[in-house]
């Protein structure tokens, strides 16, 4: 992520319940960079507009620990 100039978040059920993602969604913008994000379903559709990620639902101050050494869930 460090090399990377932006993210693509690929949005799902699955991505917005996943603790990874949200981890790696916090570290990204701690790195000050662009995330952009676009639906499952406008994938399936080859319907792809990246929107840049303007919603802040995932930012944690606590990321780290949350993700790395208590390993739940979040419910967003």
């Amino acid at each position: 992520m460090e090399q990377s100039k932006a993210m693509i978040f690929v949005v799902s059920e699955n991505s917005l319940n996943s603790i990874w993602c949200k981890y790696e969604l916090n570290y990204f913008t701690e790195l000050g960079k662009p995330i952009y994000c676009i639906s499952k379903e406008a994938i399936d559709e080859k319907n792809f507009c990246l929107n840049k990620m303007n919603d802040s639902w995932f930012l944690d101050p606590d990321y780290k620990t949350m993700a790395l050494i208590e390993g739940k869930n979040i419910n967003v």
